[in-house]
């Protein structure tokens, strides 16, 4: 699906805005950000990796399989608990 021009301008015009910010970042911000996506990557995989084992064995409640994949990759009891909220 092809972006109209507009909407071409407009991301265009976002990203403008965003690159100078990218480009101040230090290195251990980047280390960070870049930590912060395959972390959100992994969590994305492991959750639709367990509903579709659940689905393959036929159980009634799959998405709960990735619920509960969700709130287990937190890395402390706090935020496990913060997710759950």
């Amino acid at each position: 699906m092809a972006l109209s021009a507009h909407n071409r301008n407009r991301n265009l015009k976002k990203l403008a805005k965003v690159l100078p910010k990218l480009s101040s970042l230090t290195l251990r911000e980047v280390s960070k950000l870049s930590e912060r996506i395959v972390n959100i990557a992994k969590a994305a995989v492991g959750a639709c990796a367990s509903i579709a084992i659940a689905l393959a064995f036929g159980l009634a409640y799959a998405p709960s399989a990735g619920i509960i994949t969700l709130l287990s990759l937190q890395e402390t009891k706090k935020e496990t608990l913060q997710t759950a909220l």
